[in-house]
């Protein structure tokens, strides 16, 4: 796809990409995790302001995506269920639309009966994290009560694999400077158990500082360095089938007018890593589906539109931060006023 194109889709009021975190609450406390996992269930409102939104828009829609995140997204599985038979039923109504969904999701949940549900649902591609074979991940991708949680994960994995389910599974695979070398058991058990199934791909992804309580704790990789060690573990995928490919060209959703993110809250965002920075809110959504927007907070996400900027348009919240004055708050989250 050509930059402009790119550029278009980001544009286009004919597409709606909607982040819907049904709650922020986890069942896991992952060592590197940058959210607080304050808030809880998506209140019944909030719920039916997103039915409402999508209905307004239908008439003029091609193309409807969903995104599920949160917190872990399957402990609100009811919600997930709600909006995603909202969204068939309304693609179904409005001839011309296109409608799918993906899941960010730890899964410890899914099974593979659950994997076949969500499928009919629209619900066909998800991310799932990995940090290394048993040892290594249960060091760091733990419980609420501190046990680890490889061997269910891998199981489900395998389970949803034995499904006919029309799905693809993204495996993201964790590392930092310390432990990539110690990555080889887990490809190798991969390579063994996913390399023939085009439904399974992997992505290697270093682990960074983006907040949190261990956030010091963290070594950052550099990029020279990060482009090194992908090179290395890529090579050893079973095919380069397996390596899940990045679109150089692709504008980040945060960047993009037509892609926003709902808080359990109500509250409107854009950028699922900066959940709790006062500039992430830029407007709240109402019960009956408008989107009152706080258009000076809005717009700094939208700069790289505007101006092209390269950096701008691959990662707004990078851009932020380098330009962010001191004075601001990154702590608390912060109440817009209501646009009226």
């Amino acid at each position: 796809m050509s930059h402009g194109a790119v550029l278009a889709d980001a544009l286009d009021a004919g597409q709606l990409n909607l982040i819907v975190l049904p709650t922020e609450k986890c069942n896991f406390d992952c060592v590197y995790c940058y959210e607080d996992h304050e808030v809880g269930a998506m209140g019944a409102d909030v719920i039916q302001g997103i039915e409402k939104l999508i209905e307004r828009r239908a008439p003029t829609l091609r193309s409807l995506r969903v995104s599920w995140f949160g917190g872990e997204p399957l402990l609100q599985l009811s919600t997930v269920r709600r909006l995603s038979k909202f969204c068939v039923s309304t693609a179904e109504r409005f001839e011309g639309i296109s409608y799918e969904a993906d899941m960010t999701t730890n899964g410890y949940l899914l099974g593979g009966e659950l994997a076949l549900e969500l499928s009919a649902l629209g619900v066909k591609t998800y991310q799932i994290s990995l940090d290394g074979d048993q040892e290594q991940h249960d060091k760091t991708r733990v419980r609420r009560g501190g046990q680890g949680s490889f061997a269910r994960i891998y199981k489900n994995l395998r389970d949803v694999q034995a499904t006919s389910a029309n799905l693809r599974v993204l495996i993201r695979i964790h590392y930092t400077a310390q432990t990539y070398e110690a990555l080889d058991p887990l490809i190798e058990r991969i390579n063994a158990d996913f390399g023939e199934d085009p439904r399974f791909t992997v992505h290697f992804k270093a682990i960074e500082p983006l907040g949190g309580p261990n956030n010091g704790r963290i070594a950052k990789v550099d990029r020279t360095e990060q482009a090194r060690i992908y090179g290395l573990l890529t090579s050893k995928l079973k095919t380069s089938a397996q390596v899940e490919r990045i679109d150089s060209l692709s504008v980040c959703y945060a960047s993009a007018g037509n892609s926003f993110l709902i808080y359990p809250t109500g509250e409107i965002g854009k950028c699922t890593v900066a959940l709790h920075d006062p500039r992430n809110v830029v407007g709240t959504l109402d019960v009956d589906g408008r989107m009152r927007l706080e258009r000076s907070v809005l717009f700094g996400w939208l700069r790289g539109l505007e101006t092209r900027e390269a950096d701008w348009l691959a990662c707004p919240w990078r851009r932020m931060k380098a330009a962010e004055s001191t004075q601001a708050s990154t702590t608390d989250r912060y109440r817009l006023p209501v646009v009226r």
